[in-house]
């Protein structure tokens, strides 16, 4: 069942990613296929502006751990912009970033020590791309979110 449910999990991460990466590149290039991309454009922004707040002078994008994974999953922000993790599970929770399907890691994304419950992990993103991530102590790796920096 876990390895079933890791299978629908990281397959709906890379579809997803996937399908902004590529109605962002469809929407640069302005093909027709635009168009029809502009609704996934639209739902990803959905997302961004619920979980997306502007603390002190930079806006800041909520994930939450929580015992099934991380809400949301995928994130999309701007460069410059941060992420704030907090633990909403009860276990603890140190953040890493992920090398998968040709994804490097993001330089310094490492959380140095584990939080508990309403711990929270803060992590400035400057550098642009695709960026994987899980929590180092759920003994769960499989389990991974992703941060899509523009």
């Amino acid at each position: 069942m876990e390895s079933k449910k890791f299978v629908y999990v990281f397959g709906g991460l890379v579809i997803v990613a996937a399908l902004v990466i590529g109605s962002t590149w469809a929407m640069k290039k302005d093909d027709a296929s635009a168009p029809q991309n502009l609704e996934v454009v639209k739902r990803a922004e959905s997302v961004y502006s619920k979980t997306r707040a502007k603390e002190a002078s930079t806006y800041v994008t909520v994930v939450n751990y929580t015992s099934t994974g991380f809400e949301p999953a995928i994130v999309s922000i701007n460069r410059g912009e941060e992420v704030k993790f907090v633990n909403k599970s009860s276990i603890g929770m140190r953040i890493v970033s992920n090398e998968f399907e040709h994804i490097p890691l993001y330089p310094g994304f490492s959380q140095s020590k584990s939080v508990g419950r309403d711990g929270v992990y803060q992590m400035h993103f400057t550098v642009p791309g695709v960026w994987g991530y899980h929590n180092l102590d759920s003994g769960h790796p499989e389990v991974i979110g992703i941060v899509y920096v523009k």
